[in-house]
């Protein structure tokens, strides 16, 4: 079964749980592609796609997942040497580090929240993926942009608490006669599972604290 899902919530969240799918089906091969760019399963390029944009193809089924909830957070390392910011003030007098993506809105994020504040001014590192933008974080290169289940997952960063949240929603899409394959199936109904709000509340359409 060919996944194709936006590479943070691949790499952090489904590729850890993957293994509770291939317990109960280990004779399906999962190929998980993580990437940025969407993936057309109207064009076979994948069984299921992931995505924070919803899906404009009018002939694609498509599922809405849940909902993303990303706020600041920083490593412990960069806070002893920083400071923690409690207020928008004191944020802008800090360390920023952004991912610059497909499905990240990071320039609409960034002119929203900061439209007075040339990005040179303000960043001091800009990435393309999940994996990096993480990594820059926790290892105190400056407060970050992170969903919220990061805290969940165990992620060596603290939530930062200064009033700025940003949700996206989280669409599932698959090619309608993909719906009577077994394999696709059983897929398609892990993944619902796999962000059930009611069992993971960081997916539900009301931002919970990451405490």
């Amino acid at each position: 079964v060919r996944v194709a899902v936006t590479e943070g919530l691949g790499t952090f969240w489904l590729a850890p749980r993957l293994v509770e799918f291939q317990r109960s089906f280990p004779n399906i091969l999962v190929d998980l592609h993580c990437a940025m760019r969407s993936a057309d399963v109207l064009r076979h390029e994948a069984d299921i796609a992931v995505q924070l944009s919803m899906p404009t193809t009018l002939d694609v089924k498509v599922v809405k997942l849940g909902k993303l909830h990303v706020m600041f957070y920083a490593s412990q390392k960069y806070i002893d040497i920083y400071g923690k910011p409690s207020s928008y003030a004191e944020l802008k007098k800090h360390r920023i580090v952004m991912q610059f993506a497909d499905q990240t809105a990071a320039k609409e994020i960034f002119d929203s929240w900061f439209p007075d504040t040339p990005q040179q001014d303000l960043l001091v590192m800009r990435n393309n993926v999940s994996s990096a933008n993480y990594w820059a974080i926790a290892k105190g290169a400056g407060i970050g942009l992170l969903p919220t289940y990061a805290s969940a997952i165990g992620a060596k960063v603290v939530p930062i608490d200064v009033g700025l949240q940003r949700p996206f929603d989280i669409w599932l899409s698959y090619h309608p006669a993909s719906k009577g394959i077994p394999r696709i199936r059983h897929m398609i109904d892990w993944m619902v599972e796999a962000f059930n709000p009611v069992q993971f509340p960081w997916f539900r359409e009301d931002f919970i604290h990451p405490d």
